[in-house]
Order: C-alpha cells, then sequence, then structure tokens
C-alpha cells in the first residue's frame, strides 16, 4: 500500500546486538561469538527483541498461518544465513542474515517434501550439521570459496568444482552459491 509516512527500520535509540560486539571488538579487543550474541540478546529485559521488519514478517506469519519451509524441516538449525555483508568478508566468519526465505500456507504445507536429505546442506562431513560449524563449512564450500583481499581487487571466481560440490539430492533448504555470484544464496522448496 503506498503512504506518504517514512518507515522506520529499528526502533529509536536501538542498537543491534551485531553492532555492539563489533563496537566492542574494535574499541576494546572483545570478541563475543555468536552464542554470546544470543546470551546477551535474550537476557535483555524490557525491551524489544524484534525490529520492525521482523514484528511485521512474524504478524504476516502468525496471520496467514504460514511457515517457514527451511525451519520446518531444519527446526534446530544455527547460523543458516541467506546474505552476507562482502565488503567486510562476513561470510567467512558466518556473519550474515536470514532475509530470503519460502514461505507456505496451511494448503501447500501438505504438498511440500524435504527431499532425500535429512538435515541441511554441510560441505564435509560434519559430527553436527546443525551446528555453527557446519554453516560455516557450508556457507564457504568448506573453505573453497576465498575471500576478497582488503588491498583491492575482486572477489576470486569458485572453482567449478567448489560451485558444482554445493549441488545434489533436491532437498527443502540452501543452495550456497558463491560469493562471485551474489552476496546472497538460493533457497529451494
Amino acid at each position: 500500500p503506498s503512504t506518504d509516512k517514512e518507515l522506520v527500520a529499528f526502533e529509536a535509540n536501538a542498537v543491534t546486538v551485531g553492532t555492539l560486539a563489533e563496537l566492542m571488538a574494535r574499541i576494546a579487543g572483545v570478541s563475543w561469538d555468536a552464542a554470546t550474541q544470543r546470551h546477551i540478546a535474550q537476557s535483555i529485559d524490557g525491551i524489544s527483541k524484534a525490529s520492525p521488519p521482523r514484528k511485521w514478517l512474524n504478524a504476516i506469519i502468525g496471520d496467514d498461518r504460514m511457515v517457514d519451509a527451511f525451519r520446518l524441516y531444519y527446526p534446530t538449525a544455527l547460523g543458516r544465513y541467506t546474505c552476507w555483508n562482502q565488503s567486510k568478508n562476513k561470510r567467512y566468519t558466518n556473519e550474515g542474515g536470514r532475509i530470503d526465505y519460502i514461505l507456505v500456507d496451511e494448503s501447500l504445507r501438505q504438498h511440500i517434501r524435504q527431499g532425500n536429505v535429512d538435515h541441511p546442506r554441510c560441505h564435509s562431513s560434519c559430527d553436527d550439521p546443525f551446528s555453527e560449524h557446519a554453516a560455516l563449512d557450508a556457507a564457504t564450500a568448506g573453505g573453497q570459496f576465498q575471500a576478497a583481499g582488503y588491498a583491492g581487487g575482486d572477489i576470486m571466481e569458485s572453482s567449478q568444482s567448489a560451485i558444482e560440490s554445493q549441488f545434489g539430492e533436491p532437498h527443502t533448504g540452501m543452495i550456497y552459491t558463491p560469493p562471485s555470484f551474489s552476496d546472497h544464496i538460493v533457497v529451494s522448496l
């Protein structure tokens, strides 16, 4: 719908835990891993933990009884992002955001299938395919996708074998395309 009002992407006077973590690292030399950031975000009382866009998405999902197809099959998977800040090479520390979804309603839900995989994409044989480590491994094709240098230059092209390693059995999930293709990856149903 059209409106003459400006839309606010963040609540007033709010700083994301990710931004706070980056400031702590740069100013104080203190590094917070993903588990620490989650703990901080979950322990703050009296503060809204969801951004306005996230609140909107939650309302759409709730009102229309939609489900996230990825979370339907992999509810405990950690660190499964679909976008990273390429100018800071954040894919290589797996600090990203999940902004690409496939939402299905109840009438469609009964027709989707997980495919012939029992866990999300993980490039190598991981002890825990739902872990942060497995997500980083998938996002970087087990280290085959290379980060861009800070001295200038382009994002490195990936080998054909690294690209092909991301394709396998048809599945509901994520297909980790190389950074030279985009800072986003593909979600599949």
